[in-house]
Formats: C-alpha cells, structure tokens, sequence
C-alpha cells in the first residue's frame, strides 16, 4: 500500500479495525505498508480492498496472493 502522506495512523487505526487484517508493517522502498490478511474467498478479498481503497489518506494498492510458504518461523 502506498501512502499520500506518512505517518497515517488514522489509516493504521482503520486498518486495525478489520478482523481479517493479520499483520501490518512499515517498510522502505515504493511501498509504505504491507499489510497481511486472511479472508475465506476472492471476494472478501475484493470487498476489503475496495474498502481499503477509499480510504483517505491511500495512494494505491498493490494485491498479491501466497500461494504457499515455504519457511514460516514464529
């Protein structure tokens, strides 16, 4: 996700809000934030990006799905 301005909390806020949202991270690069979700479908995934999208202070939105990991350490 990229931010029109940084820090945002009021999107962390947001974003905090979702029970489907596993994680957040800040990070550097072209991205501001990754965040991590868990939906039972595409088009939960879909209706919480739309969501997300309309969001204030969101730029763009950049979606890609795991298809399998394969190292996960806690």
């Amino acid at each position: 996700m990229t931010l029109k301005k940084t820090p945002s909390i009021g999107v962390l806020d947001r974003l905090a809000g979702f029970s489907s949202v596993r994680k957040v991270s800040s990070v550097s690069g072209q991205l501001d934030l990754v965040v991590e979700v868990e939906v039972g479908s595409i088009n939960a995934l879909n209706e919480l990006r739309n969501e997300v999208a309309t969001m204030e202070n969101v730029d763009d939105l950049t979606t890609s799905i795991v298809l399998r990991r394969d190292i996960e350490r806690s």
